[in-house]
Parts: C-alpha cells; sequence; structure tokens
C-alpha cells in the first residue's frame, strides 16, 4: 500500500485522500509537514477515493489552502468523485478551491506555473 503523502518531485507533494478518520489524519499529518517550515511545496490531493466530505475535511483544506497561500504555493484537488463533487457545488468550495479533473492536469499545471 502506497503511502498517502508522498513526494512527487521537488516542491510537489502528492496526496491520496479516503474517506474519515483516515482522511483527518492525512490531512493532519500534511498540515505538520507543511507548517514545519523543512520545506515549501506545492499539493496535489488525489479526491478519487474519498465518497464523502464533512465539515472537519471542508475546514481541514481551506486551512491547508490558507498555509499554502501564504508561502505562495498551491493546493489542487482533483478527480473529484460526483458526490463530493456535489457538495463542493452547494458550499461554494468549488470557487474557493483550485480543482483538477486528473492528477496527471494538476501536476502538468504546477510544472508549468499556470493556473
Amino acid at each position: 500500500m502506497p503511502a498517502p503523502i508522498q513526494q512527487w518531485s521537488e516542491g510537489i507533494l502528492l496526496v491520496e485522500a479516503t474517506n474519515d478518520p483516515e482522511f483527518s489524519d492525512v490531512m493532519d499529518a500534511l498540515r505538520d509537514r507543511v507548517e514545519s517550515g523543512g520545506e515549501s511545496c506545492h499539493v496535489v490531493v488525489d479526491m478519487q477515493k474519498a465518497d464523502r466530505l464533512g465539515s472537519t475535511n471542508i475546514t481541514q483544506l481551506l486551512n491547508l489552502r490558507q498555509l499554502l497561500k501564504r508561502q505562495e504555493r498551491r493546493l489542487i484537488l482533483c478527480q473529484i468523485p460526483s458526490e463530493v463533487q456535489g457538495v463542493m457545488d452547494v458550499t461554494g468550495l468549488d470557487k474557493i478551491l483550485e480543482l483538477a479533473p486528473e492528477v496527471s492536469v494538476a501536476l502538468s499545471s504546477l510544472q508549468l506555473g499556470s493556473k
């Protein structure tokens, strides 16, 4: 089983999200890693295996986005299941968080420096 947080390349972390409680644990570990200041990385979160998104998860994502933004880094969510996309649409998160259809699109966007 691959680690949920992987160093994809220098400056980019790739995170595999699942459902709670694992989702919360992974987001906490990711926040700790980013806050430690040892490295400043963009973060791509593959949401493919997460079929739910609760209020705690939403708060974690928004806090991570804010932390990364202060470091001039990006958070991109990708491969979002329809159930989770529905929550994002209703809450307006689709307007706040950066989304990509696939991991490869998110990674290419970061490598090319585009938004």
